[in-house]
């Protein structure tokens, strides 16, 4: 991962589009604010919502049929939950996410969402775009739980949220959705005491630092050669 993309924002929904037609899209949606720990969509309900995040930060769990439960990713700026809601056959909602900071959405219901993208082909094929952007996520996610030693799962993790959800600050890059070390285990598939052994490890080198769930990296370099000689 070159080290210049770290801090990058995710697409945008309205990036591009006709000022007009944006302006139109906002005037017909609501915005709503959410309290950290609050639920903003739950996994098995109708999708009968779209939500862009305007600001704050989510994270995604998806429990499985026997009951264990996966986390996902984290969704911030930009990035859109529901997009099951604009599917021509009614669908539930994938996964359960629960705001891990104060956040503002704006929201769309199926209905008018439908008519926005029926209206506006721009819009639709947006919204096909972002979708496509979570199906590479999920797939990352999967090879990032599933492949290489536990250095290897959790570098990946960090340099994919510093990329997706960073912001430079010298001497590196702070990733800003708030993440507990349970938070980063969950997310490398890994137990608490692995992670964090590990993390101990790597900020007394110098490539990191963690406080109270705040994670900066300090050399992304330095991160990402662990990927390369864990696995030569």
């Amino acid at each position: 991962m070159p080290a210049t993309t770290i801090g990058s924002r995710p697409l945008s929904t309205f990036h591009g589009i006709d000022d007009d037609v944006a302006k139109y899209c906002l005037e017909h949606a609501e915005v709503a604010t959410a309290r950290r720990g609050e639920l903003l969509v739950q996994q098995g309900d109708k999708a009968t919502h779209v939500y862009v995040i305007r600001s704050g930060y989510a994270k995604m769990v998806s429990m499985s049929p026997d009951g264990h439960e996966v986390m996902v990713g984290i969704v911030g700026p930009r990035d859109v939950l529901g997009q099951g809601a604009v599917m021509p056959e009614e669908r539930d909602y994938v996964v359960t996410a629960t705001a891990l900071t104060g956040m503002e959405t704006v929201i769309w219901s199926r209905a008018k969402a439908m008519e926005l993208s029926k209206r506006f082909p721009e819009i639709h094929a947006r919204l096909d775009a972002q979708l496509a952007q979570n199906v590479q996520i999920l797939l990352g996610r999967v090879h990032s739980v599933s492949e290489g030693r536990v250095a290897q799962r959790m570098a990946r993790v960090l340099l994919e949220l510093a990329e997706r959800h960073g912001e430079p600050r010298p001497p590196g890059v702070a990733i800003l959705p708030p993440l507990t070390r349970q938070d980063l285990a969950a997310l490398t598939g890994t137990t608490l005491y692995s992670a964090s052994r590990l993390l101990a490890d790597w900020e007394h080198k110098g490539l990191l630092t963690t406080s109270r769930g705040n994670v900066r990296i300090r050399d992304v370099a330095g991160l990402t050669a662990v990927c390369d000689i864990v696995t030569s």
